[in-house]
């Protein structure tokens, strides 16, 4: 499976090392607040849900960095 991978993937990326720096772990909490900052990123278009998008980032970018 192909990713392209996009700047908010990057971005997501750097979120995800400072998160699991310490612990090793992606908490959900921390997997929120993180939600919160990209939401920023991608704005709020009508046409789109930002969280869910977000969420797909997450998701593909985990996997791409496992």
């Amino acid at each position: 499976m192909e990713i392209k991978l996009t700047p908010l993937h990057c971005i997501f990326f750097i979120y995800n090392s400072f998160a699991t720096g310490t612990n090793g772990i992606l908490s959900e909490g921390e997997k929120k607040r993180i939600t919160s900052c990209m939401n920023r990123w991608v704005g709020h278009k009508k046409s789109t849900d930002p969280a869910r998008e977000a969420s797909v980032i997450i998701s593909e970018t985990i996997s791409w960095h496992k």
